[in-house]
């Protein structure tokens, strides 16, 4: 990138201004350090301007705009001047890098936490040296830098390192769920999470206090998109929404009493795709747009979801209250849960490559809206050649979806995915 002469080109600048008697504009400055890294800017409508930055031998992706990018570049100043540059001076730097990006810079889309790029995928890990996982139908590995320019916001943690020689089986004791086809639903639904843009089932728990609704929530957001706080209670808005969904892969609302009209329109179309607005300032017109799909998890004590069109794309499970002497406190689930989660994400993801390798023998048949959820669940369930989907409805309020093997009972596939 021309770091070295970036800054020789620097140092020039501020000998000839002190030459003329004269002091170098901070912002000048500013925008000649930036020139150290590489401007892109995403493609319209929003066509934001991004950054790739080198630390440490790593590359990592900012938004100009943004304040990683912000304390970077006072960074770089500090270390070319030996002091601090004014706020105004970084305004006026930033809105000019952002510009140079904008109009001279490559356009290239950015991702968050998951993406595709050929026929491969890739999982970023959310830690300090920017690691990635790369899945394909050969199979998952750890590497050090992805083809993806993925983003993160200030919520973003860590995925477990996954592990091989794991089992899903791990994973249930930490699901308060009735039955083993329940276990096998949920395992389906997280797999779909962890597929990049694609139509996303809802996932709503309900239950009385004491079901484990939040915990269950809680550890399958660490194996998907851990964020801090890993629950949170509903937007107030759909502005808020969709501040939400543009810095996040997967969105858990939690203690949820009840559902408005426009919120389940709005999650409706997060499952299933569908685009949505708001303005950047109210001083002018311009719209932060969102266009994408989202997982979202929803858990109440009550029946939160009733609309019909939020029902068809929702997977709903009812947790019983766990017995006084057999719960667990919350330390130890989560000491428990750490220890296992890197092979438990190790065996995901030896599903998701499985539901890649079998993708094409699958047959379909209803129409249901629900239905276009079921081909990563379809490979859990199938042991050997195609199966059929099946709504059932049990009340108004409530849909699940079975696979129906020919002869056969509903069991993990044991080939690939342990």
């Amino acid at each position: 990138m021309g770091d070295n002469a970036d800054k020789d080109d620097v140092a020039k600048l501020v000998d000839a201004i002190l030459k003329k008697g004269q002091h170098p504009k901070q912002a000048d400055v500013l925008i000649r350090l930036a020139k150290s890294a590489t401007l892109f800017h995403t493609p319209a409508p929003n066509a934001d301007a991004y950054a790739d930055i080198v630390i440490k031998g790593r590359r990592e992706t900012h938004r100009i705009r943004g304040a990683g990018f912000r304390q970077w570049l006072r960074h770089q100043y500090f270390k070319e001047t030996g002091g601090g540059c004014n706020s105004e001076a970084m305004q006026v730097a930033i809105e000019t890098i952002a510009a140079k990006a904008q109009f001279e810079g490559e356009e290239c889309a950015v991702h968050i936490r998951i993406a595709n790029r050929g026929r491969a995928s890739y999982i970023d890990i959310g830690d300090t040296d920017w690691r990635a996982i790369e899945i394909t139908e050969l199979g998952w590995k750890m590497v050090d830098e992805a083809p993806i320019r993925f983003v993160r916001t200030a919520t973003t943690k860590a995925l477990p390192v996954p592990q091989r020689g794991g089992s899903i089986e791990l994973l249930r004791p930490f699901c308060n769920l009735k039955t083993r086809d329940e276990f096998v639903v949920l395992v389906g639904h997280v797999l779909a999470t962890l597929r990049p843009d694609a139509n996303y089932p809802v996932l709503v728990t309900t239950g009385e206090q004491g079901s484990c609704k939040s915990t269950l929530f809680r550890l399958i957001v660490r194996l998907v998109d851990p964020r801090a706080p890993e629950l949170r209670s509903l937007p107030k808005d759909e502005d808020d929404l969709i501040t939400s969904a543009k810095g996040a892969h997967a969105l858990s609302f939690d203690n949820i009493s009840g559902i408005p009209v426009w919120l389940s329109d709005a999650i409706c179309r997060l499952a299933t795709g569908g685009g949505a607005g708001k303005r950047k300032l109210y001083s002018d017109d311009d719209e932060i747009l969102f266009d994408g799909r989202r997982p979202t998890f929803l858990n109440g004590i009550e029946d939160v979801v009733t609309r019909g069109d939020l029902v068809d794309r929702s997977k709903i499970f009812s947790l019983e209250v766990i017995a006084e002497n057999k719960r667990r406190t919350e330390a130890e689930i989560d000491a428990d849960f750490a220890a296992k989660a890197p092979k438990i994400l190790g065996a995901l993801l030896d599903g998701v490559v499985a539901v890649g390798g079998r993708r094409a023998r699958l047959h379909w048949r209803g129409t249901a809206p629900g239905l276009r959820f079921e081909r990563g669940r379809l490979l859990c369930r199938a042991q050997d050649g195609p199966g059929n989907l099946d709504v059932q409805r049990r009340r108004r309020h409530e849909a699940r979806v079975f696979i129906a093997v020919p002869g056969r009972r509903a069991r993990l596939h044991r080939r690939g995915f342990p």
